[in-house]
């Protein structure tokens, strides 16, 4: 494994942990049925974030 892509998946998780953070706020604070529907879809981002970030420090 590279320094840089150590790096990069670093920075992929930080953005992931940060995108969930406010993803959890989010569904928290609004209910409607199209804010669910965005909270899964940021949901999604931040799982493929994590993939990702896994896949370059294998």
């Amino acid at each position: 494994m590279s320094y840089i892509n150590a790096a990069v998946a670093a920075a992929f998780e930080e953005v992931a942990s940060g995108l969930e953070e406010r993803v959890e706020h989010f569904s928290s604070s609004y209910a409607t049925d199209e804010d669910v529907v965005k909270a899964q879809f940021l949901s999604e981002i931040v799982d493929e974030l994590r993939r990702v970030g896994a896949q370059l420090t294998e």
